[in-house]
């Protein structure tokens, strides 16, 4: 669930959408290569963008972490991020809950990897020792701007989604601009060459 979200109107349009026994868009899937936990951080009451975790919702989410086998690693979706990316625009509507997160962690265990939205911005990095990714947007961007901190600076930049692949204990993230068009050629060839350096759109 994203911040510009109602859960009553996506239930209108996705009546099968996870539902948690409390009316929030959570779930956990034990799959052969990985257990996947998705966390509802939207606030419906929130005069900002800023994501929350109730108790209701830290119970799930250590319940899930809990029962997650240990033989497999336990990706962990949530839109909000727990942590301040440098962009102070976006910062400030972050999750408000990252400590009681935190703690949910130390008692059972740590996520193998978290994947975030929200900045309309990739990402990626080290969370209190557990890896994370923040996927851009399949709409419009967050500008690369690391100072503005009184509007939030958009932009017209490809969006794109990620292929995520679990093997093992190895996890690969693959990211597509979808709307490029332009050729694909060998490098090592001469198409290189003739290749035009302008995206086409």
């Amino acid at each position: 669930m994203g911040n510009h979200d109602g859960r009553a109107s996506f239930r209108a349009v996705f009546p099968n959408a996870d539902d948690d026994g409390n009316g929030y868009v959570q779930s956990v899937r034990t799959l052969d290569a990985a257990t996947l936990i998705t966390i509802d951080t939207l606030d419906e009451s929130a005069t900002t963008h800023a994501g929350k975790l109730c108790d209701k919702r830290l119970a799930f989410l250590e319940d899930g972490l809990r029962r997650a086998p240990q033989d497999r690693p336990v990706l962990l979706f949530q839109h909000h991020p727990p942590l301040d990316l440098g962009l102070p625009h976006m910062d400030a509507f972050k999750l408000q809950d990252s400590e009681a997160e935190w703690q949910v962690f130390q008692r059972t265990r740590m996520p193998d990897f978290m994947f975030f939205g929200h900045i309309h911005r990739p990402a990626a990095g080290i969370w209190r020792g557990v890896p994370f990714h923040n996927q851009r947007a399949t709409c419009h961007q967050v500008a690369f701007d690391l100072t503005t901190s009184t509007y939030i600076p958009g932009t017209h930049e490809w969006p794109d989604y990620s292929l995520v692949t679990v093997t093992g204990s190895d996890i690969v993230i693959l990211q597509r601009s979808f709307l490029y068009d332009g050729p694909t050629f060998s490098l090592d060839g001469s198409d290189a060459q003739a290749a035009s350096s302008e995206p086409q759109r």
